[in-house]
């Protein structure tokens, strides 16, 4: 249709900017009448609707099963996982939430603070962090 249009000598939508309604009616306003045949006959609304209408960007059929096959992997995972915790609690007679293997947010939480700390210092104590060393510069 588009090499159509180029052959006719037609305003094409990808050689204007803004949209073709808006060319038009500016043509129109400049008396520019010759344009204003070249332009093409608006669209059904429908269509530009659609054309207009900003849509997901879609994926692929088989990029949508690998995602959904690694949320049901990982779910089946996190199932196991649940199941083991509940073993070794009985075993242990420790309540699922003492296992060391749920206590890496404790420690994650432990050395942030840590790295807080660290990086507070320098600007209570000289001497204190990277700027060990330096004290002779004491910076305000």
């Amino acid at each position: 249709m588009t090499h159509q249009l180029f052959q006719l000598g037609m305003v094409l939508p990808h050689s204007i900017l803004g949209s073709l309604e808006d060319f038009r009616t500016e043509m129109q306003a400049r008396g520019e009448t010759e344009l204003v045949r070249r332009v093409p006959a608006p669209q059904s609304a429908v269509s530009q609707v659609l054309i207009g209408a900003e849509r997901p960007p879609s994926v692929p059929r088989g990029q949508r099963d690998v995602q959904s096959h690694a949320l049901q992997h990982w779910h089946t995972h996190m199932t196991q996982r649940r199941h083991q915790q509940d073993l070794i609690s009985n075993l242990l007679q420790k309540p699922v939430e003492r296992l060391l293997m749920n206590q890496s947010n404790r420690f994650r939480e432990t050395q942030e603070q840590r790295e807080l700390i660290t990086r507070g210092l320098p600007a209570i104590h000289s001497g204190q962090g990277y700027r060990v060393g330096s004290e002779f510069w004491s910076l305000p």
